[in-house]
């Protein structure tokens, strides 16, 4: 039975560091996509950056004497908005 207990302990603990192989990958992948989104707005013509009207472009909200993240700008202090074009 305790041969079977430390098999079961080692397959755990190799799942436990293919998943964080596999969400490390998978940040990458996130901030990778981001950035070429970014890049893509600034060529676009029909995209422009604005000041993030929830933040006023200070990339944090004050709230209980606590700054946090602007959850509309994620902390970069701008927005990319569709040009309006009549």
């Amino acid at each position: 039975m305790t041969k079977e207990i430390e098999n079961i302990k080692k397959e755990i603990n190799q799942m436990i560091i293919e998943r964080d192989n596999l969400t490390k990958k998978i940040n990458e992948i996130s901030v990778e996509i981001t950035n070429k989104t970014r890049r893509l707005y600034e060529l676009s013509p029909k995209y422009i950056k604005v000041v993030c009207p929830s933040c006023g472009g200070k990339g944090y909200i004050q709230e209980d004497n606590r700054k946090r993240i602007c959850p509309s700008c994620g902390g970069v202090e701008y927005l990319w908005m569709v040009k309006y074009e009549k």
